[in-house]
């Protein structure tokens, strides 16, 4: 039971990570301009962010749900306004890969790019509420049984991070090949569609005026 919880939680975790959002977008610029260690820093705040919502979902906290359900619009709206502030925030932006500067303070920014994965994460409504579908849609709530609920969420958690893991892996392995001038035009490009993505979650909110 313990192995088959985890197993579910990691599928779930990778399915819920994978898709291309604002958030591969950062860890993939991330990666390309500091290196693999920092994109997976990046990827690892949205990884903690999954496993609280995860961790709703498997709880069945009926009172978060009804909160998020109330509050749908507000959620949406300030997403969507942290989402066009980092793109904007991107676009007109654009350190050095090979910046000295930029390179001493790396570690700092991995901290910056944790918690700002985390709180985009924990402020997407696509995020929560594909969390909370998944588990109703597949009775995946463990009635705050913590011997279920353990190996379950350790499963979304790692399922999350070995996405994370093998994207920073994988494009950390052209940023040798990629120009400074490649890595300047993807940082305007994740820039803008990171806008897009928050443009999206704002057009989203209209609906419920």
């Amino acid at each position: 039971m313990t192995l088959e919880l985890l197993l579910k939680g990691f599928l779930v975790g990778l399915c819920i990570a994978a898709p291309v959002g604002p958030v591969g977008l950062l860890c993939i610029k991330t990666t390309l301009q500091y290196g693999r260690m920092a994109g997976l820093a990046t990827g690892a705040g949205a990884a903690v962010a999954d496993t609280l919502w995860a961790a709703v979902g498997a709880f069945s906290l009926v009172f978060i749900m009804s909160f998020l359900e109330a509050h749908s619009l507000e959620i949406r709206l300030f997403g969507g306004i942290i989402l066009l502030a980092l793109g904007a925030f991107i676009i007109f932006k654009h350190p050095s890969a090979n910046d000295p500067e930029a390179m001493k303070k790396m570690n700092a920014n991995m901290l910056k790019d944790f918690v700002t994965t985390f709180f985009i994460t924990l402020s997407n409504p696509a995020t929560i509420f594909a969390f909370l579908a998944v588990f109703a849609g597949f009775g995946l709530h463990t009635g705050g049984d913590m011997q279920k609920a353990v190996p379950l969420l350790s499963g979304v958690m790692i399922g999350s991070l070995f996405w994370w893991y093998a994207l920073s892996f994988w494009v950390s392995l052209f940023r040798i090949k990629i120009s400074e001038q490649s890595i300047h035009k993807i940082n305007l490009l994740s820039g803008f569609f990171i806008a897009i993505f928050g443009l999206g979650a704002l057009l989203s909110a209209v609906k419920f005026f």
